[in-house]
């Protein structure tokens, strides 16, 4: 019988619920997207998959985050398929996910899919909700999820990655550096990845196939 994979509801920092597939992984305004096949599919589904937070949706003069450093985008681990290799992949997952919350840039997680044509469960949807983000003028300056720990599982091609991470507390910001909202911390939040080993011989490399947060 195969594992099956949870599903919860989380909103992203700052924001209310957003629509998306879970099966492991949120970040920064968090978001994440799940897979219940051997592969996942382009279609995702109607689970939230974000992280709680407060969001006061007043905007204020003070604090300012004006003249804050771009954050730097995650270098990818080399590729080992054993377990210290998966779990590196994971842990990957959950940073890019940070930084897709700091710049809005959601490629960082949706480019990890298996192809354009196979997007991760839930990558529509965290890329639907950046480019809400963006055009609504306000990011989330997101200094990045602690990882405690990350635990794995197999279901036939499969790899289920259960990552247990502390997300900080951290602040919203409109692009004119005035503050936006505050967004509560979550201590040992779970990201639930699947994800598959894709190509052949020295072109093998890691896929996402979903991710949700709990």
């Amino acid at each position: 019988m195969r594992p099956t994979t949870p599903r919860a509801s989380h909103r992203l920092p700052g924001s209310p619920l957003v629509a998306c597939v879970v099966a492991a992984v949120a970040l920064g305004g968090l978001a994440g997207c799940s897979s219940d096949s051997s592969k996942a599919s382009g279609t995702p589904s109607k689970t939230p998959a974000s992280a709680t937070s407060s969001s006061s949706g007043s905007p204020s003069a003070s604090p300012s985050a004006t003249g804050a450093p771009t954050p730097e985008k995650p270098t990818p681990p080399v590729f080992a398929p054993g377990e210290k290799g998966q779990k590196a992949f994971a842990e990957y997952v959950v940073t890019s996910w940070g930084y897709a919350l700091s710049t809005n840039d959601a490629t960082a997680v949706t480019g990890l899919s298996p192809s354009k044509k196979e997007q991760c469960r839930g990558c529509q949807d965290l890329a639907a909700e950046l480019k809400r983000r963006a055009k609504d003028g306000w990011h989330v300056d997101f200094p990045g999820a602690q990882v405690r720990r990350t635990t794995l599982k197999r279901s036939d091609d499969r790899i289920l990655a259960t990552t247990v991470a502390d997300i900080p507390a951290s602040q919203s910001y409109f692009d004119d550096g005035t503050f936006r909202n505050d967004n509560e911390a979550h201590k040992g939040a779970k990201f639930l990845i699947d994800l598959r080993i894709d190509g052949r011989a020295k072109k093998r490399h890691f896929v996402l196939l979903a991710f949700s947060l709990r």
